[in-house]
């Protein structure tokens, strides 16, 4: 049983949104928009930035599926393509206790056409990690339900999971108890513009509030 001592705030309600270049949700608002079985809400502090900062917080205390994801209402789920979003770039950290996980992300149609990063992300415990997964090169990815291409997913995209699995990566993933936290998931452009949201350029990134 993991103990947190921060504030928890639930999700509710709803927010339109679509998918822009350079959008990035900080969680510092309501969480609308983020679901799954073991999504547990956002805590309000202790994200990347520190004190006053929050984060989603994704776990299980008992044995079962472990992910979260970010769906319609979220800002990041839609046409990505058309959008011209080239990348994903996120944060993970296991919080105070290393449970060994193994973060997939998951990008696609949950119900017609789903794929995964084929490798997975060690979220490190007591800090926070940048990755960055790329969605122009179909082969760091794997079909895990459905049919089409994989650029056929990104442009009927419903939603982005962050889920705990280990190899062969199937539709179903490895139960596992254990929390991790996701922070400043932002949708990158190219190449060249996303250097500048990487490095913060104010003028590039929209934050929801």
């Amino acid at each position: 049983m993991h103990t947190f001592c921060f504030a928890v705030v639930c999700a509710a309600g709803s927010i339109a949104g679509a998918q822009v270049v350079g959008f990035s949700e900080d969680f510092n608002g309501d969480g609308a928009g983020y679901g799954g079985g073991s999504f547990q809400g956002l805590v309000a502090d202790g994200g990347v930035g520190g004190v006053g900062d929050g984060y989603l917080l994704v776990g299980n205390d008992d044995l079962a599926n472990l992910g979260a994801f970010a769906t319609t209402g979220s800002g990041l789920v839609g046409d990505l393509p058309a959008a011209g979003v080239t990348g994903i770039s996120f944060y993970l950290s296991e919080l105070d206790t290393d449970d060994g996980l193994e973060i997939h992300v998951g990008v696609g149609n949950n119900f017609t056409n789903f794929w995964t990063t084929t490798i997975g992300f060690d979220a490190d415990a007591g800090g926070w990690t940048q990755y960055t997964v790329d969605l122009t090169d179909a082969s760091q990815w794997t079909q895990i339900f459905g049919n089409g291409s994989f650029e056929d997913a990104l442009a009927a995209t419903d939603r982005i999971l962050f889920r705990h699995d280990v190899s062969p990566i199937v539709r179903s993933p490895d139960p596992a108890t254990g929390f991790f936290g996701v922070d400043r998931i932002t949708l990158l452009p190219a190449p060249g513009a996303a250097a500048l949201l990487l490095a913060g350029a104010p003028f590039a990134i929209r934050r929801r509030r």
